[in-house]
């Protein structure tokens, strides 16, 4: 599934795996280059299909400019 919220645009591409807190942990990665900020922005909006973003975890590297093709985990609550 490819997305783009407020900017951030990125693919679903890893099964959900269930972690800590009754949460899901989502494998992404970005299909545009994009601010680590703004990545981490997205939490707190909504993902057709995974619903709700509780977190975001992206790596901060570099100038703060996350390269296509960076993988980052959005956490949702479980059953969404």
């Amino acid at each position: 599934m490819e997305h783009t919220i407020n900017g951030v645009a990125f693919r679903v591409v890893g099964l959900r795996s269930l972690i800590k807190g009754a949460r899901h942990a989502n494998a992404c990665e970005l299909t545009a280059p994009a601010p680590w900020a703004q990545v981490r922005a997205i939490a707190g909006l909504e993902v057709p299909g995974l619903g709700p973003i509780l977190d975001v975890g992206a790596p901060r590297i570099g100038d703060g400019t996350l390269p296509a093709g960076t993988p980052f985990n959005l956490i949702t609550a479980v059953g969404q």
